[in-house]
């Protein structure tokens, strides 16, 4: 899954390392959300740590940083997955 090659991947710069002109638009899509998950989840985790230790209980900072990342980190994901999933059903229809 490409969330363990978490480190290679914000090593990517957008100007020809991750998409090429001859790559699908589908597979551009992914790679950019693939790209936007990976960010959120790490940016996440440093709310998560941020929260605790500023001195809130675990319920609390859990709760504080799903309000304001992962949320938008769970949404991200599921976009992910769809885009993936149509873009092998188009490859399997040709």
């Amino acid at each position: 899954m490409f969330i363990v090659g978490l480190r290679k991947l914000f090593k990517l710069k957008c100007a020809g390392e991750m998409f090429s002109i001859t790559s699908s638009y589908h597979l551009d899509a992914v790679s950019a959300y693939e790209w936007l998950v990976c960010h959120l989840l790490h940016e996440s985790g440093n709310k998560l740590r941020e929260e605790l230790s500023s001195g809130k209980d675990n319920f609390t900072a859990r709760n504080d940083s799903q309000v304001y990342y992962c949320r938008t980190l769970s949404i991200a994901f599921i976009e992910v997955k769809i885009r993936y999933f149509l873009f092998i059903n188009s490859q399997i229809r040709k």
